[in-house]
């Protein structure tokens, strides 16, 4: 069984918050979505984008045959598989992607303008075996694990890709996103489909946390992390993010699996 804990914080440097998360157990839906395009805007986004998640994923069934296995490869993305609730979770970002573009062009905005959300998150299989992991742009999912810290998600940035290709030249603005829920007719969410074993502990995560704070602070956080100091585990992980600058809103969802 996954337990999890979420808050969404505005840090220190912004008047609002844009950041949404949400934690289903009975559902097995774990997501932060961090919201774009301004104030009354970003918040609308993000919150619809994950009250569609909800809606779609309320009552899906996974498939008894031919499971997909565990990708070996935590960096692998999924492309192509039969398992139903791997499509399911695709079909859902979509329908979020869609009902915020038709309020963006209900707005008079054009193709790439308006506002959006960055989206991450997982759902797990009703044997909580397996868990999908998606996401689109520089929100995030880790899994700790036997001592270790595992990103099992890559920001869909222009600095990501910077860095892949070598990093040669000057660095680009960390935030410039190549992937966003809303703004385009169309999204593509990346997706895999990743073990749980009983002690992991899972983070979902905005910008506001890990551009604030490295990855090895947070393993110092949740190395420890029991059911009952998952909520003493995510205020520690706001309080880092506001040490380190708190200059965008902070979502968090962490949970473990017992």
């Amino acid at each position: 069984m996954m337990h999890a804990y979420c808050v969404a914080d505005k840090g220190i440097m912004r008047d609002h918050n844009e950041d949404a998360v949400i934690v289903d157990e009975a559902a097995g839906l774990f997501a932060v979505a961090d919201g774009m395009g301004g104030h009354g805007m970003g918040d609308v986004a993000s919150s619809l984008c994950l009250k569609v998640l909800e809606r779609e994923l309320a009552d899906v069934m996974e498939s008894e045959e031919n499971p997909v296995a565990e990708l070996a490869d935590d960096d692998a993305t999924l492309c192509e598989t039969p398992e139903p609730m791997v499509e399911a979770v695709r079909r859902a970002v979509e329908c979020a992607n869609a009902e915020i573009f038709t309020l963006n062009k209900a707005r008079g905005m054009s193709r790439g303008r308006g506002m959006g959300a960055t989206l991450a998150g997982f759902k797990m299989f009703d044997d909580h075996s397996r868990s999908v992991v998606f996401h689109v742009g520089d929100s995030r999912v880790y899994r700790y694990r036997g001592g270790c810290l595992v990103r099992l998600t890559r920001d869909h940035s222009v600095f990501e890709e910077w860095k892949r290709e070598g990093g040669h030249g000057k660095a680009p603005f960390k935030n410039y996103i190549l992937r966003a829920v809303g703004p385009n007719p169309s999204v593509n969410p990346e997706i895999s489909i990743q073990a749980v074993l009983p002690g992991d502990v899972w983070l979902a995560c905005s910008d506001g946390l890990t551009g604030m704070v490295s990855d090895e602070e947070i393993e110092g956080v949740i190395r420890n992390v029991r059911r009952e100091s998952l909520p003493e585990a995510a205020d520690a992980l706001v309080e880092l993010a506001k040490r380190g600058g708190g200059r965008d809103n902070i979502g968090i969802v962490i949970a473990a699996s017992l």
